[in-house]
């Protein structure tokens, strides 16, 4: 849960940040959305692909733990975690988008998606 947690914190900090963030999390989006085509793609594209999904299968290990301990709310690990990098493949879209004007969520807003009720972490 904590990695989860310090994951959400240095992830909106960088998204926050005026480096290449933006730009690298969005080239890291279009590499998977091609590595999942027919065609297939390049080896580097489907490395990618196949990182991100070690990365979703150990967020769904995380959300379990979480789960298990009392401290994540029920329900199935993979659509909590699904939803999880949703969120923040969508903040990356708007901070895209919107530039400086798009207000980041705090880290525990973002974790409030994980989150028992009645737990703040």
């Amino acid at each position: 849960m904590e990695s989860l947690r310090a994951f959400t914190e240095e992830f909106l900090s960088d998204l926050a940040g005026t480096g290449d963030f933006v730009e690298f999390f969005q080239l890291m989006h279009q590499a998977f959305t091609q590595g999942n085509s027919p065609e297939g793609g390049a080896p580097a594209v489907a490395a990618l692909v196949s990182r991100n999904s070690e990365l979703l299968g150990a967020t769904v290990e995380l959300v379990e733990r979480g789960q298990s301990r009392g401290a994540l709310r029920p329900g199935p690990a993979d659509e909590l975690a699904s939803c999880y990098f949703a969120l923040l493949d969508g903040l990356v879209t708007m901070r895209s988008a919107l530039g400086e004007r798009c207000v980041l969520p705090s880290t525990s807003t973002v974790m409030g998606l994980l989150l028992k009720e009645g737990n703040d972490g």
